[in-house]
Protein backbone atom coordinates (compact mmCIF):
# COMPACT_ATOMS: atom_id res chain seq x y z
CA UNK A 1 0.00 0.00 0.00
CA UNK A 2 1.06 3.56 -0.99
CA UNK A 3 1.33 6.44 1.49
CA UNK A 4 -0.77 8.86 -0.56
CA UNK A 5 -1.22 12.54 0.13
CA UNK A 6 -3.60 15.13 -0.99
CA UNK A 7 -2.13 18.53 -2.56
CA UNK A 8 -4.17 20.39 0.68
CA UNK A 9 -2.50 17.91 3.39
CA UNK A 10 0.70 19.83 4.27
CA UNK A 11 4.20 17.90 5.29
CA UNK A 12 4.64 17.15 9.16
CA UNK A 13 7.34 19.46 10.38
CA UNK A 14 10.40 18.25 11.32
CA UNK A 15 10.45 19.54 14.87
CA UNK A 16 6.44 18.23 15.81
CA UNK A 17 5.82 17.20 19.22
CA UNK A 18 5.54 13.66 19.47
CA UNK A 19 1.95 12.77 20.77
CA UNK A 20 0.65 9.89 22.27
CA UNK A 21 -2.27 7.07 20.19
CA UNK A 22 -3.04 5.44 23.01
CA UNK A 23 -6.72 6.82 22.30
CA UNK A 24 -6.46 5.44 18.90
CA UNK A 25 -7.54 9.19 18.07
CA UNK A 26 -4.23 9.12 15.68
CA UNK A 27 -2.32 6.50 13.68
CA UNK A 28 0.31 4.77 15.48
CA UNK A 29 3.26 6.91 14.98
CA UNK A 30 6.37 5.31 13.23
CA UNK A 31 8.65 8.54 13.63
CA UNK A 32 7.60 9.60 16.86
CA UNK A 33 5.20 12.33 15.13
CA UNK A 34 1.33 12.01 15.59
CA UNK A 35 -0.61 11.07 12.31
CA UNK A 36 -4.01 12.07 11.97
CA UNK A 37 -6.37 9.26 10.72
CA UNK A 38 -7.94 10.52 7.24
CA UNK A 39 -10.00 8.22 4.42
CA UNK A 40 -7.07 8.10 2.66
CA UNK A 41 -4.81 6.44 5.18
CA UNK A 42 -7.14 3.29 5.40
CA UNK A 43 -6.65 0.02 3.98
CA UNK A 44 -8.27 0.56 0.44
CA UNK A 45 -9.55 -3.32 -0.13
CA UNK A 46 -12.00 -3.05 2.89
CA UNK A 47 -15.53 -3.24 1.78
CA UNK A 48 -15.91 -0.30 4.37
CA UNK A 49 -13.55 1.84 2.26
CA UNK A 50 -15.27 0.64 -1.25
CA UNK A 51 -18.60 1.31 0.35
CA UNK A 52 -17.62 4.51 1.46
CA UNK A 53 -16.04 5.67 -1.48
CA UNK A 54 -19.31 4.83 -3.25
CA UNK A 55 -21.33 6.62 -1.38
CA UNK A 56 -19.69 9.58 -1.42
CA UNK A 57 -19.42 10.04 -5.22
CA UNK A 58 -23.32 8.87 -5.25
CA UNK A 59 -23.92 11.89 -3.24
CA UNK A 60 -21.60 14.44 -5.07
CA UNK A 61 -23.59 13.13 -8.38
CA UNK A 62 -26.90 13.80 -6.99
CA UNK A 63 -25.26 17.53 -5.83
CA UNK A 64 -24.44 17.93 -9.68
CA UNK A 65 -20.63 16.63 -8.81
CA UNK A 66 -17.71 16.85 -6.97
CA UNK A 67 -16.42 20.47 -8.73
CA UNK A 68 -19.77 22.16 -8.06
CA UNK A 69 -19.49 21.76 -4.64
CA UNK A 70 -17.56 23.76 -2.15
CA UNK A 71 -15.28 23.17 -0.16
CA UNK A 72 -17.48 23.22 3.11
CA UNK A 73 -20.20 20.94 0.83
CA UNK A 74 -17.37 18.21 0.27
CA UNK A 75 -16.36 18.18 3.87
CA UNK A 76 -20.27 17.62 4.73
CA UNK A 77 -20.54 15.00 2.06
CA UNK A 78 -17.17 13.16 3.33
CA UNK A 79 -18.57 13.15 7.02
CA UNK A 80 -22.06 12.32 6.04
CA UNK A 81 -21.02 9.11 3.90
CA UNK A 82 -18.41 7.83 7.09
CA UNK A 83 -21.52 8.46 9.29
CA UNK A 84 -23.27 6.45 7.51
CA UNK A 85 -20.93 3.39 6.56
CA UNK A 86 -20.85 3.01 10.38
CA UNK A 87 -24.48 3.60 10.93
CA UNK A 88 -24.69 0.53 8.71
CA UNK A 89 -22.37 -1.47 10.56
CA UNK A 90 -24.08 -0.49 13.85
CA UNK A 91 -27.53 -1.47 11.82
CA UNK A 92 -26.56 -4.99 10.74
CA UNK A 93 -24.98 -6.10 14.17
CA UNK A 94 -28.22 -5.08 15.68
CA UNK A 95 -30.44 -6.88 13.22
CA UNK A 96 -28.46 -9.87 13.92
CA UNK A 97 -29.61 -9.44 17.74
CA UNK A 98 -25.93 -8.70 18.49
CA UNK A 99 -25.08 -5.63 21.33
CA UNK A 100 -22.86 -2.75 20.16
CA UNK A 101 -21.10 0.28 23.33
CA UNK A 102 -22.43 3.79 21.73
CA UNK A 103 -19.42 4.89 24.32
CA UNK A 104 -17.09 2.88 22.81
Amino acid sequence: MTDETTDNDPEMPPDAAPISAANGAVAAPLDGKARLLTLEGVDRRTAAYRDTKRLIADIESDLGGADQLAATERQLVRHGAVLGAVLTDMEAKWLRGGQFDLAA
